[in-house]
Formats: structure tokens, sequence, C-alpha cells
């Protein structure tokens, strides 16, 4: 088994590349945090409800920014929502809540 040191640096670890805005209570907004150029994003949701949008990109760009809509009495509530994407040659998924 191999214990991460972390004081030690590793290319081991991806640091998630993204950053949700929570501020508005109709919608959050996905913001891509990296310096990194991500490829073939697309979005799922779990809960009550549905999101908007749900079509994938092609590329998202550092900064770029995505607004998630939220439709349903309690989808804002119980959203889980999983970012998928490319970065280089790995697949990547990442699940957040609203």
């Amino acid at each position: 088994m191999y214990v991460l040191d972390a004081d030690e640096p590793s290319d081991l670890a991806y640091r998630v590349p993204w950053t949700v805005d929570r501020t508005s209570p109709h919608w959050c907004t996905l913001i891509n945090s990296s310096d990194d150029r991500l490829r073939c994003v697309s979005t799922q949701f779990f809960g009550d409800g549905w999101m908007e949008p749900a079509i994938p990109r092609a590329a998202f760009g550092p900064g770029d920014t995505l607004r998630l809509a939220f439709f349903g009495q309690h989808a804002r509530d119980t959203a889980r929502v999983s970012v998928h994407w490319f970065h280089n040659d790995d697949e990547y998924v990442w699940t957040f809540v609203c």
C-alpha cells in the first residue's frame, strides 16, 4: 500500500478544476477554476425535478462558466449534479450538491 505524504508533492492527485457558485436561489453556476482546457464536458442531474442545461460541451476553457437552472418544487433542495470531463487523455467525474 502506498501512503501519500502531505508534505511531498505527488502527481497521483488531480485537483478538481471546478468551483460552484451557489449564491442564487434558482440556479448554481459551474466555473472552470483551473488553467486547463477541459474537453467533452457534460452534466447529469439526480434529484426531484430536472436541471438545464444537460447538454455536452465540446470544450470548457479556463474561467468559462455554465449556469445550471433547476426546475421542480424540490429540485434545488434534492439536487446532486455529476460533471464528466476529459483532461489530457483521462476521463473524470465529480459529483456535488447544490
